[in-house]
């Protein structure tokens, strides 16, 4: 295999461990870790549709409604279900 196929594949295998580690921080109640580590799986592909949708639910639990409102764009921009009652929740939170 070519070191640019390695490298991609460790890409994946890194995204996967954040996005596991961010939903462990949330389970655990450790938000800022869950932002953290969900923010570093998306520097590795900013197309992961439920890392989006989880760093918005964790967000809007820590009280950043525009930061979990601009995630969740994002999060059904790349395909996820967002319900627009959960938009809505968020965008009345900011106001």
């Amino acid at each position: 295999s070519t070191r640019k196929e390695s490298s991609a594949a460790s890409d994946v295998y890194k995204r996967q461990a954040y996005n596991n580690l961010g939903s462990v921080y949330y389970q655990t109640k450790d938000y800022d870790f869950a932002i953290e580590v969900y923010d570093q799986a998306l520097q590795i592909d900013r197309h992961l549709a439920n890392t989006w949708l989880n760093l918005s639910v964790v967000k809007n639990i820590v009280g950043d409604y525009s930061g979990a409102l601009e995630s969740a764009l994002q999060a059904k921009k790349e395909g996820a279900q967002v319900s627009e009652s959960y938009l809505n929740q968020l965008r009345s939170n900011i106001n």
